[in-house]
This record gives C-alpha cells, sequence and structure tokens, in this order.
C-alpha cells in the first residue's frame, strides 16, 4: 500500500509527432499488460501529472498511518537485529505452505512469520521460548508446543530466547 495515487511517467516532446509516437507506444506496452486503451494515462495530459501529484497528508490518515508505524517499527528492527542484515543467507531457513498460505523464514534468532490467507493460521514452527518484536495485529507468542497462531492477513517478527 503506498500513496492513493498512481504515478504516471509523463512525456513533453516539442514535436507533435513525437508525441503522438510516445502516446501510441505507451498504449501499446499497458495493452500488453491487460490495461484498456482508454484506461492508459495520456503522458501528455497535464491532468495526469496532476492525479500524480503525491498527497502528503495521507501519511497522517489511516490507513496510511498504520502502513507508515509498520514500516518505521521493521526498519527499527533491521537496524538492532543483526540477524537480519547478516549477508550470509546459508543459515535462512524457510517453511510455507502454499495452499494455506503461509511463509515463515528464520535468520539467525529472528523468525518472521506472513499469514496471506484470510483466516488465522496456527504454524508449528518449534520455537517455544520467543518474544513478539512486531506484530502487524496482536499475537500471542508461541506456546510450549512451538505453534504461533498468526492472525489472518497479518504477520510476525519473533526473537528466539
Amino acid at each position: 500500500m503506498g500513496g492513493g495515487h498512481a504515478l504516471a511517467v509523463l512525456h513533453r516532446p516539442h514535436r507533435p509527432e513525437l508525441a503522438d509516437a510516445v502516446r501510441r507506444g505507451r498504449r501499446r506496452e499497458f495493452a500488453a499488460h491487460g490495461w484498456k486503451e482508454e484506461e492508459v494515462p495520456d503522458p501528455q495530459d497535464p491532468a495526469t501529472r496532476d492525479r500524480s501529484c503525491l498527497d502528503w497528508s495521507e501519511p497522517e490518515r489511516e490507513p496510511h498511518a498504520r502502513v507508515l508505524d509498520w514500516y518505521r517499527q521493521l526498519l527499527a528492527l533491521r537496524h538492532e537485529q543483526p540477524d537480519l542484515t547478516d549477508p550470509d543467507l546459508a543459515d535462512t531457513k524457510v517453511a510455507y505452505d502454499e495452499e494455506r498460505r503461509w511463509i515463515a523464514f528464520r535468520r539467525g534468532d529472528v523468525l518472521v512469520a506472513v499469514n496471506l490467507a484470510r483466516e488465522p493460521a496456527a504454524l508449528s514452527l518449534g520455537v517455544p521460548h520467543a518474544r513478539v518484536l512486531a506484530a502487524w495485529e496482536p499475537v500471542e507468542t508461541p506456546g510450549a508446543d512451538g505453534v504461533l497462531h498468526v492472525p489472518g492477513e497479518s504477520g510476525v517478527v519473533l526473537l528466539q530466547e
């Protein structure tokens, strides 16, 4: 999730024939990605530029404020937890269930679990003692059985203790 406006690439040629060529090329390019011709922003139209301007009040409003706070938490963890910046990926362990739509990975003592499904997921990750460093939705630490219950459409970052 980002700003509420799409960023369109603008083009301001000095020759009309070049402007038409850019417009046609843009339509072909977007059509290759499934866009309908009438939906393709005209790179010559000043309104395209106006629609692409950022609304700097968005970070203060929901849901943008929550997303911004989440990114700040994750960036702070990356700074605080050396395991998240270690360039050696040999110790990275990944588990996933494509059908149930969750993925988890572990780097050193840090565990990240993401549940993309709408319904909660119980992940048997074998981490009985961990504390929550960050979570999109409130989550309990894993039980003695090492099972982590992740709410639907949510993620959590844990530190094994």
